[in-house]
């Protein structure tokens, strides 16, 4: 039989484990961006227009990413959510 309360308590530990590694992603993102600004002014001609190229890819993915992860998120949190809903309704009763 499943239980319900085991299965509301992973989702919620995944659920935050996901708002935390979004969190630090973005966070250590933003640093090498930061870096990759600073490097881009010192380099010049065909080396700096193929690693402009590569990090353009790279901050792409890294947005495709974050946006995939947001609804993963938000679908979580339906979940979570219904389960939330209906316990309180079998609790009622």
């Amino acid at each position: 039989m499943l239980d319900e309360s085991k299965l509301r308590q992973g989702l919620e530990v995944y659920r935050q484990t996901l708002i935390d590694h979004r969190y630090r992603l973005t966070v250590n993102f933003e640093e090498v961006t930061r870096y990759f600004f600073s490097l881009q002014q010192t380099l010049g001609g065909q080396s700096a227009e193929n690693f402009n190229q590569s990090f353009e890819r790279t901050a792409q993915w890294f947005h495709s990413y974050l946006d995939e992860t947001g609804q993963l998120l938000t679908f979580l949190t339906e979940r979570l959510e219904k389960l939330i809903e209906s316990d309180n309704i079998r609790v009622s009763d």
